[in-house]
């Protein structure tokens, strides 16, 4: 049985501002190409993002990086599932959703 070469994984982030987000994974993308990301959902000060499972490491890279430089930036990643289900079950299990679908 083959293996496909693109896997997606969804990443949870805690964030104040996600505008500061945005433009974080913006500049990773733009950085590496073929790397692109899609905010799936959002909640009070939650976000899940869709990305390829190869950029995983490269944003968590860049967001300790400027967590570390920037303890007031108001981001963390709470973690990161295969399925979008998992997710929110896992990581957004008590919080109640802004927008459902985007």
């Amino acid at each position: 049985m083959p293996v496909k070469e693109y896997r997606t994984r969804y990443v949870v982030f805690e964030v104040e501002d996600c505008r500061k987000l945005t433009s974080i994974l913006n500049e990773v993308c733009n950085s590496q190409p073929g790397f692109f990301y899609k905010i799936v959902r959002r909640y009070d000060n939650t976000v899940i993002v869709k990305c390829p499972h190869k950029a995983v490491p490269i944003i968590k890279a860049r967001v300790n990086e400027l967590v570390s430089s920037q303890p007031s930036l108001g981001l963390k990643i709470i973690g990161v599932s295969g399925t979008l289900r998992k997710a929110v079950r896992k990581f957004c299990n008590s919080k109640t959703p802004l927008e459902q679908r985007l």
